[in-house]
């Protein structure tokens, strides 16, 4: 318990505070910067952006648009917005992946194509699901709690693009900061309680 609340302790005052706050995990382990394991994290990408991309042109897309004008017309304008955001996204991210060396920021880039892969994948099937629902705001609620789990998870595993990794040891360290003051303010109230007794009765003893 104690080993912990070090850890924490550490996480919070001096760790999130360094440098290392703005650095990948994986780029501070020489074994997973090299040619290969980099190679292999941009195959990995490339396919999460074919298999997203795929659901659009077979049909995916138009089949969720056709839902959202036959159950809500008013979501049509921006839910082909949306979908024109991922399609680009996605195909800039299997770009980054295919041409690494010559494309910039190609980490990041193929990094929010796959994340945005994922994320589209939702989006159609929650859609899909509009008919099933008899409250309209529990698949808003659905939608929204499911693409906060999945990116948490991406985040961390992925941790590309960058900023999604920073961003989520900001929220870490909101999170963690009002209980730790907390749990350090009650542990610092035995102890003072102790010192003003020890002043009384040094002051009755005078």
């Amino acid at each position: 318990m104690a080993a912990m609340f070090e850890g924490i302790e550490n996480f919070l005052l001096r760790d999130f505070f360094s440098q290392n706050t703005f650095k990948k995990n994986y780029e501070m382990d020489n074994k997973q910067t090299t040619s290969d394991a980099l190679d292999k994290r941009y195959e990995g990408y490339q396919k999460i952006c074919l298999y997203g991309l795929g659901s659009v042109f077979w049909g995916a897309a138009t089949g969720v648009l056709s839902n959202i004008q036959a159950q809500h017309p008013t979501w049509i304008f921006w839910g082909s917005i949306y979908f024109v955001v991922s399609l680009v996204l996605m195909l800039n991210g299997l770009t980054a992946a295919s041409f690494s060396s010559s494309t910039p920021m190609a980490l990041a880039t193929a990094g929010l194509g796959a994340w945005t892969a994922y994320i589209y994948m939702l989006a159609t099937f929650h859609v899909a699901s509009l008919s099933f629902h008899s409250n309209v705001e529990e698949c808003g609620y659905s939608m929204l709690i499911s693409s906060i789990a999945v990116t948490i998870h991406w985040t961390y595993s992925s941790q590309d693009p960058l900023v999604f990794l920073v961003l989520g040891k900001l929220i870490v360290w909101l999170l963690l900061i009002v209980p730790y003051a907390i749990v350090k303010l009650l542990l610092l109230i035995p102890s003072g309680v102790t010192k003003l007794i020890r002043c009384h009765e040094s002051s009755t003893t005078v």
